[in-house]
């Protein structure tokens, strides 16, 4: 199953590198699955196997680093993509796409 992940991302200070991270959140270590810089449109689509979490319900999780690695945010973690969600009559998945909106920094 191929899963994808949207988001738009509008920058107050354009004039800086920004790095926006795609990850699948575990208890003992997170996984960065994509990794893409922030360019002017602000949009961001990520998209990859279920396979590479190694889960059938991955926790995904955006994250957003200044070019120097420093932190500065972080979106809530969304566990709605599943490979066990397959509609009964159509034999595909229900849901293959996670998009966590508009941030604003």
């Amino acid at each position: 199953m191929t899963g994808k992940v949207n988001a738009t991302i509008n920058l107050k200070d354009e004039g800086k590198k920004y790095i926006v991270e795609l990850y699948d959140v575990d208890v003992i270590s997170d996984d960065l699955l994509k990794s893409a810089e922030i360019d002017k449109s602000g949009l961001i689509e990520f998209i990859f196997g279920l396979g590479e979490t190694g889960e059938f319900n991955p926790e995904l999780q955006l994250r957003i680093f200044t070019e120097n690695r420093k932190e500065i945010f972080r979106t809530a973690i969304d566990n709605s993509l599943s490979s066990l969600n397959v509609d009964e009559n159509t034999g595909r998945v229900e849901k293959t796409t996670i998009d966590f909106g508009v941030i604003t920094m």
